[in-house]
């Protein structure tokens, strides 16, 4: 079984030099893959786009790169191919005091104290996604993402 290894940061996972081949680079980019809707109609329309195959990929040839959130989706293909996956997270562990951090003040916004905690998830884990119902405030709990990222 051939071995990938990838390096993970928490917003892009990128192939490490001594996996950096043309076939690692073909396998990751075709893990990434999919199909483009009405590729058919979009091809009709613009001449230019007769000889593309309609799909289109999450991989970042020029970078070598991809979406960390993708990981879980490269390794089940990558398994299906005969390849196993390392991945060398290089993100910081959170701090041992990290649930008692101090949530900066939102000039106006009061966050919920569901929101604190997603706030608080969200900087545990490194990242996250916000699963709230239509009205929850998904917009202020990014701004109190974004000014947690510009305060501390």
């Amino acid at each position: 079984m051939s071995v990938i290894n990838v390096v993970a940061g928490n917003v892009f996972t990128a192939l490490s030099q001594d996996s950096d081949t043309e076939s690692n680079r073909a396998e990751l980019y075709r893990a990434l893959t999919y199909e483009v809707k009405d590729a058919a109609a979009m091809k009709r329309r613009n001449p230019r786009l007769r000889r593309w195959d309609g799909t289109k990929s999450f991989f970042d040839r020029r970078n070598k790169r991809f979406q960390t959130g993708f990981i879980p989706r490269v390794r089940t293909y990558l398994a299906t191919r005969g390849y196993a996956l390392n991945v060398r997270f290089t993100q910081e562990p959170p701090p041992e005091h990290f649930s008692t951090l101090f949530i900066p003040s939102l000039d106006g916004i009061t966050l919920r104290s569901y929101q604190e905690r997603a706030v608080l998830d969200f900087f545990k884990h490194r990242r996250g996604v916000a699963k709230l119902a239509t009205g929850a405030s998904k917009t202020e709990l990014a701004i109190a993402i974004a000014v947690f990222v510009l305060t501390f």
